[in-house]
Order: structure tokens, then sequence, then C-alpha cells
């Protein structure tokens, strides 16, 4: 969590996380349901019988499809299965917290320019019009509905007809940043 930026404590189980709760107050909590001690669905009960305003995410490796719901009824705001990708955990805390990262990448090859306009766009739009049209759309779907993973799957399909097309097109999914892909394939249908 600190890579990104963000505060963290962490505790060895419930006791210590509702501990944490009432001295830190934090925003988050991400809780592994199956943890020593107070076991994870009472620990949510007790955050939220003793007012708790943090975010909770249900963390678990268990297959059990009523987990989730347990998770949720027992006060937990979302739900999630590992393995998980960093990314997906990512961007749930982004959509509950309603923030957005900012990504930096020293190498200064991001795809959309180093001087924040939009001549990156420009250039992948020109690399887009090189794919088919039915790609271009799913793309355009699968940008629009913010679906990260989808858009790297497209990608991979897109290396056949643009390698550099689809390497810039997975880093804005990794970013997600969904803006600039739509910006180019906008930018390409009015070329």
């Amino acid at each position: 969590m600190t890579e990104v930026g963000i505060d963290s404590r962490v505790s060895a189980g419930g006791d210590e996380a509702i501990s944490i709760d009432r001295t830190w107050r934090p925003h988050l909590i991400l809780l592994d349901l199956h943890m020593p001690g107070i076991e994870g669905l009472e620990t949510v009960r007790q955050l939220r019988s003793k007012k708790s305003k943090a975010i909770v995410i249900a963390i678990t490796a268990s297959a059990v499809t009523e987990t989730e719901q347990d998770a949720l009824d027992a006060g937990a705001d979302a739900f999630m299965r590992k393995p998980y990708r960093e990314q997906e955990l990512l961007a749930k805390i982004g959509e509950l917290l309603n923030i957005q990262y900012i990504y930096n990448n020293s190498a200064g090859n991001h795809p959309i320019g180093d001087s924040g306009d939009r001549d990156g766009d420009i250039q992948l739009s020109q690399l887009i019009a090189k794919l088919p049209e039915s790609l271009i759309e799913k793309l355009r779907e699968a940008a629009i509905s913010a679906r990260s993973g989808r858009i790297v799957e497209l990608a991979r399909s897109a290396h056949k007809y643009s390698g550099p097309a689809a390497a810039q097109i997975k880093v804005l999914a990794e970013n997600y940043d969904y803006d600039s892909l739509l910006a180019a394939i906008e930018q390409n249908g009015n070329d």
C-alpha cells in the first residue's frame, strides 16, 4: 500500500484490527476472513457495532460461495477472493474511496507523452488505425466500461496487427487510463 501512497498499519488479528480502528480511524480496512483470534466475520460485526466508518474489504481464499454474502451481511462493503491481482485490489480501493491514482513512469516512455498534452493520443490513434474495426469497437466498449482486464486481453489480440499499439494499449489499461484510450480511439475515428 505504501508504494501507491497509502499510509497503512498491519494487525495480526481481529482484536488488534479493532484497536487500530479505534485509535487510528482508517478510511479503509482490508480484512482477511481467516485470521488468528477473532475471526473476520466477527471482526466486521464488532467494527460496525463500534460505529467504525472505515470501508471494509473482506478477503478470503475460501471457495465457499456463501462466504461473500456472509461478509456483506456482517457489514463488509466489498469482497475479494484470493488470489487477486494487485491491479484489481487497487481498482476496488479507488472505486470505494473515490480516489484516482497518478502513475509516475520514470522511464519516460508513457504512451501519452511526457509533456502532459495529448500528443501521445495522436500517435496511438495512428497505431489504432492499423487494427480491425471490430477490435477497435471492442476496445471502445471495454474502455467505456472501465474493464482493464478485458482491455489487456484485447491488447494481446491487437499484437498481431501492431505490436506498438498493443504495448501502449496494455500500459493504458494497467494504469486505468481509459480516457486516454478513448481519446485515441475517437481521434482515429476523426482522422
